[in-house]
């Protein structure tokens, strides 16, 4: 498959993955939490409404025992003094505590004093007013003579719902004998229910108990001490919560019903279907866009770098440069390939023409040794490059640029998008430095290579250049190239003492290479070795007239009887993958340079040290 093809099918599935992958978060994840968010705010709401109710019953409760338990309240209830009428039975007395009818009752449920507080003739009917006794279904029947227990509850009585509160009469102390029972009544009437409505803002009603919903109970603590057992039913769009209330006697009397719009389940799937569209539409034009732009600017020019590579290996024929009029890391790639493909083209006519020269056959060998030394590197350099980009991903890019592109957004998601997005540029950003760099490399090994190949153009010649180095200099540039190879556990060290060795007179190509081969093949050795953690020292000597540079690595070492033939020509310890040419050309230019190199080694296993001397600069030669 074509790498264009590649991206397309990747952008493609990554474009209707993330729709999928949307989709099915918001059906899987986002739904049943809104669907929860429903249920807990229907039974927010429902314990509003019964914490409110409940508060009512407490109050009740409260001024029905402070009443029941007083002595004035305990002296009326036997000889019914008007004089307790007249001083606290009030019509404004029983508005303050909110009591719509006052009663004492004789513990036969016999009625002995009723009193309402609305004493108008056109006044709203109370439950006890025409009765001689207490019904059944609105009496507790309190234990023993003296009891200070308080019963409260909503009855329904024939005046409709009420809150009903009673308690046995005693003295201020609790004694007795009781002589009767108090009943405080509130009607639940419309008013009632109005204020209720008006201070929780909810709607709700109140129904007989008998016709409650046959639904199972589900448990939810929804009031403040204890679970209370509730239904809940979806019709409409509304999501009604069911609380029963129960009389003094502890029967269910009425069914609390609280009506909770479903709203959150009704905006996720309407957003989740807004968002699908705007993803499918976004994603599907940003995938064209990009489509259009990889295969315009990375895609193409590859295909024609690739396409002009296999006409050289099948023609062989360097006389067609690429040509690409760019200026990004590609076209830098480009004009580095044709730069080597100029050289190439330049080397192989010389060679061409020195083949019926005596001994220029050598040349061309050491000459493709160092030119391959110097392309080794390249490879890991390309792979890094291709290594830095491979894991640029644009598709959560994409989809905040689908979220930023919705127009109702808020301010605050919409500047952590932004925020997202900048961040997300900087990574991509970053990766193309990284690439960047690494085509800095490539294009700094082609320079190598030039220099290598000019080197042996002026030694055809017989050219020199010989001028005044610093050791130092050509380290860096080695140990900076070396650290291209893919050895990774390999520790490169140059002590400080090479920094301080004084300049040498050299050629600075050869010198170059030389240094190269000597690290290569300590690299190489250490990879044979397998040796963890490999490491190279770098160490320098100033000896007057001359310095030293020591290579020490830990890699296979050399043997006692390989040690004799170790810079021969054609000799090779990497079998049929080696030449035999690097330590022989290093052995004859440092030679050509008045300098020479030395092995040693402990044996096989043992590692290996190269040492390297070259003459020091004269006064002269660091002026010129």
């Amino acid at each position: 498959m074509r790498l264009f093809s590649k991206i397309a099918v990747t952008m493609a599935t990554t474009v209707i993955a993330g729709t999928i992958a949307s989709a099915a978060a918001v059906a899987f994840v986002f739904v049943p939490q809104y669907l929860e968010m429903d249920r807990t705010a229907a039974l927010n709401n429902a314990q509003r409404v019964y914490d409110f109710l409940q508060h009512e019953l407490a109050t009740a409760s409260s001024y029905a025992g402070d009443w029941g338990h007083w002595d004035e309240t305990f002296e009326f209830a036997k000889n019914l003094d008007k004089g307790f009428i007249e001083r606290n039975l009030k019509q404004d007395d029983l508005q303050t505590i909110h009591v719509d009818e006052f009663v004492i009752a004789r513990r036969d449920r016999t009625i002995a004093f009723e009193v309402r507080a609305d004493r108008a003739p056109d006044a709203a009917p109370v439950p006890f007013a025409d009765l001689k006794a207490i019904p059944a279904t609105q009496w507790h029947d309190f234990a023993g003579n003296v009891s200070r227990e308080t019963r409260v509850g909503f009855s329904s009585t024939p005046a409709g719902p009420a809150i009903v509160a009673t308690t046995a009469i005693t003295d201020s102390n609790g004694n007795g004998p009781s002589p009767g029972v108090m009943i405080f009544v509130r009607l639940a009437d419309a008013a009632f229910l109005k204020s209720v409505h008006e201070q929780t803002n909810l709607e709700f009603s109140l129904a007989p108990a008998n016709a409650a919903s046959n639904q199972a109970p589900n448990t939810a603590r929804i009031g403040r001490s204890q679970d209370v057992p509730v239904t809940l039913a979806k019709h409409n769009g509304l999501t009604e919560v069911g609380v029963m209330l129960h009389d003094v006697s502890g029967a269910p009397s009425f069914t609390l019903r609280v009506a909770t719009p479903t709203r959150y389940a009704q905006m996720i799937w309407v957003a989740m279907w807004v968002t699908l569209a705007i993803l499918l539409v976004v994603g599907g034009f940003v995938g064209f866009v990009m489509f259009a732009f990889v295969q315009r600017v990375v895609t193409a020019p590859l295909e024609h770098m690739i396409a002009h590579t296999r006409r050289i290996a099948e023609t062989g024929s360097l006389d067609t440069p690429l040509s690409l009029k760019r200026t990004d890391e590609i076209g830098a790639l480009a004009n580095a390939f044709d730069g080597m493909i100029g050289d190439l083209r330049q080397a192989r006519r010389q060679l061409q023409e020195q083949s019926f020269v005596n001994g220029m056959a050598n040349i061309a060998a050491e000459m493709l040794h160092n030119i391959r030394n110097a392309l080794s590197p390249v490879s890991t350099a390309v792979w890094k490059g291709r290594e830095s980009l491979k894991d640029v991903r644009i598709d959560r890019l994409q989809q905040a640029g689908l979220a930023l592109a919705q127009s109702d957004i808020d301010a605050e998601r919409k500047a952590n998008l932004a925020d997202y997005v900048g961040a997300s540029a900087q990574h991509i950003f970053e990766r193309c430095q990284s690439a960047q760099t690494e085509f800095e490399a490539i294009a700094a090994l082609t320079n190598q290579i030039e220099s290598v190949l000019n080197n042996h153009d002026d030694l055809s010649r017989g050219v020199r250049h010989v001028e005044s180095i610093a050791v130092a200099d050509i380290v860096t540039d080695i140990t900076a190239f070396a650290r291209q190879e893919p050895f990774q556990d390999v520790e490169l060290v140059v002590m400080p003492s090479v920094a301080a060795l004084p300049q040498v007179t050299a050629q600075r190509v050869v010198l170059l290479q030389v240094l190269g081969n000597l690290f290569l093949n300590a690299l190489q050795s250490i990879g044979r070795a397998q040796a963890s953690p490999g490491r190279v020292v770098i160490n320098g000597r100033d000896l007057g007239d001359q310095i030293e540079l020591t290579i020490i690595d830990n890699g296979e070492g050399i043997s006692a009887e390989r040690m004799p033939q170790l810079f021969n020509r054609g000799f090779t310890s990497r079998g049929a993958k080696g030449t035999g040419l690097g330590l022989h050309y290093s052995a004859t230019s440092l030679n050509a340079m008045n300098g020479s190199i030395k092995a040693e080694s402990e044996g096989s296993g043992k590692g290996a040290t190269f040492r390297i001397r070259l003459p020091v600069a004269s006064r002269k030669d660091k002026v010129a």
